[in-house]
């Protein structure tokens, strides 16, 4: 599952659903998806970590890249 925050009313809200789609769709690993982006692997991690966390968010520039990467 991809990032998470509660949302209100206490069900949870995934923060990066397109990157987690994209996970699902291509089999992705963060080890791939690291070396597709040319960012630590950690930095991967993080966005799909499942904790509420304001610095996890990916930005739309990588998420447009690996897209991009992914049309190959």
């Amino acid at each position: 599952m991809g990032i998470t925050e509660l949302h209100s009313n206490g069900r949870r809200v995934v923060k990066n659903p397109e990157l987690m789609a994209l996970i699902e769709e291509h089999h992705l690993t963060s080890k791939m998806i690291s070396d597709m982006l040319d960012v630590p692997f950690e930095t991967v991690r993080n966005w799909r970590r499942n904790e509420t966390s304001s610095a996890t968010k990916m930005s739309k520039a990588n998420l447009k890249l690996l897209k991009l990467s992914l049309a190959k």
